[in-house]
């Protein structure tokens, strides 16, 4: 999630049998600074 074009959030969800068991949410700006984040494209499955 971004604020003024700048990142600002992530959420990092860990997954289990297909299942989201938990979501991280990263604020702090030396862990955003280090991420390595992907774009994953938009399917129409809900």
């Amino acid at each position: 999630m971004g604020v003024g074009g700048r990142l600002a959030v992530v959420l990092a969800f860990t997954f289990a049998d297909g299942v989201i068991t938990e979501i991280d949410v990263i604020g702090d700006r030396d862990r955003l600074s280090a991420a390595d984040l992907s774009v994953l494209p938009q399917t129409s499955e809900v």
